[in-house]
């Protein structure tokens, strides 16, 4: 282990896995109670931030290395992908096997914008931005 100043008080992959778990679940405990929760989280290389991916049955969560140690951005992450968990679960993400954000993103926008606004009302998004 190699202690430093990052917001994790502990360097490594582990720890911010570890860390952004507890989060994510206290974020679904809160804010979708009644959503079935995403089955794991993972810190890994991928394109872009962060994202929500569909790996046989299971959902993951994967937040890239870049962004892990920086804890208020990604709780922002993980609200973002857990609205997508929602509307993946309730069918409204997807059209064709395709997301939807990828053929028709003002209709994924007006299908996220009530999330966002509900979690900013509930006070999701307080000391975060």
């Amino acid at each position: 282990m190699c202690f430093d100043d990052d917001p994790f008080g502990v360097v490594g992959r582990e720890a911010a896995e570890e860390t952004l778990t507890r989060q994510m679940r206290g974020l679904e405990k809160r804010h979708f109670s009644n959503v079935t929760p995403i089955d794991r989280l993972e810190v890994k290389n991928l394109d872009g931030p962060a994202k929500l991916l569909c790996i046989g049955k299971e959902r993951v969560l994967r937040i890239n290395p870049a962004v892990a140690s920086y804890p208020h951005l990604s709780n922002v992450l993980i609200l973002h992908e857990l609205i997508n968990n929602k509307l993946l679960l309730e069918g409204r993400a997807i059209v064709n096997g395709r997301p939807l954000y990828e053929i028709d993103k003002c209709a994924y926008e007006a299908l996220v914008q009530p999330e966002v606004d509900r979690l900013w009302r509930d006070g999701a998004y307080i000391g975060l931005l």
